[in-house]
């Protein structure tokens, strides 16, 4: 279905990918893990053709190179991890737009592309939202939004960008059962393991520029590696980061000092992000049983709150690793 070979990418001196192969089953769902700026996203935005590759990105056969925008995009489609700026239409006005590269104009939808639009609003819950406004929703059911799209295309092949970014635990098993009915083939993107837990069929890690595979699921995967959670993984390697230190010239005392600083502030985010966790999952438990709109409030603003911290510490970690 979709194959990589002998891709290569770096920014400046830092070398991003380094001769990455790889391929992507038909019909099945794989993940893609590994370090924060290890290159995941980077690999995607290659495979969704939204840059040129520097190598060769072959899909059913066919170098991607010489395949059309608009013939690829009948064939695949990609959420990406940055959302799209959407005008303020109504929901099912977006999600309908998801036909147009069947379209010779913008529009130009009959029935049948209304009524594709409608099942995958079903799909994932928001049938009932078909009316509202974009610019009315929150950031979750914006991408509840998106995905309904992303569905409506009726692709081969589905390229995922930590698509449970801003969802709550009811839209990402809505969500989950939906990609588990999907026929096709999926590539996803992310940190969420409860979300991928019992839906991949294969496991790709990023690490050190280059990529192993893991015939199994989230699980196999965290066995094998021998770690608890996806946040050591996404830590990286610190042995590995002590070598290249050493061979570099040492720190002055007030590069040491700033050092400390940071993971100090890292560890103090990670406690944060710990409790806070535990909270959400708490409220998860509370919502199931009696989701009250004063509930479902606090859940936002804790999910919001979340999001912020992981965002804090990512840029923590990259400018320690740097």
């Amino acid at each position: 279905m979709l194959s990589v070979r002998n891709l290569s990418f770096a920014v400046g001196a830092k070398t991003i990918l380094d001769d990455v192969s790889i391929d992507f089953a038909a019909e099945k769902i794989t993940a893609i893990l590994g370090a924060n700026g290890s290159g995941k996203s980077t690999l995607m935005s290659f495979l969704g053709k939204n840059r040129a590759a520097p190598g060769h990105v072959f899909f059913c056969g066919k170098d991607i190179s010489e395949i059309s925008p608009h013939a690829y995009a009948l064939k695949a489609a990609m959420l990406p991890q940055q959302r799209e700026t959407i005008a303020d239409f109504a929901v099912e006005d977006v999600v309908v737009m998801g036909r147009f590269p069947y379209k010779r104009q913008f529009r130009d939808y009959t029935q049948a592309d209304c009524e594709i639009a409608r099942t995958a609003m079903r799909e994932v819950g928001i049938e009932a939202m078909a009316k509202r406004r974009i610019g009315s929703m929150s950031g979750g059911e914006i991408q509840r939004v998106m995905i309904a799209k992303v569905l409506a295309q009726k692709p081969e092949l589905i390229l995922m960008d930590e698509p449970t970014n801003h969802l709550d635990i009811a839209s990402k098993n809505v969500l989950k059962q939906a990609l588990q009915r999907f026929e096709g083939t999926l590539i996803i993107v992310s940190h969420d393991r409860d979300f991928l837990t019992g839906l991949t069929d294969k496991v790709y890690e990023f690490k050190n520029h280059t990529i192993k595979e893991y015939l199994g699921d989230i699980d196999f995967y965290l066995e094998q590696r021998a770690v608890s959670s996806f946040r050591e993984i996404e830590k990286g390697e610190p042995q590995k980061k002590e070598v290249v230190l050493e061979k570099e010239k040492p720190l002055s005392y007030e590069e040491q000092k700033e050092r400390k600083k940071l993971t100090n502030q890292l560890s103090k985010v990670e406690r944060q992000i710990a409790d806070l966790e535990k909270e959400i999952a708490q409220m998860d438990s509370q919502i199931q049983q009696n989701p009250t709109p004063s509930l479902m409030e606090q859940y936002g603003q804790k999910k919001a709150t979340l999001d912020t911290l992981m965002e804090e510490w990512e840029k923590i970690l990259l400018i320690i690793n740097h």
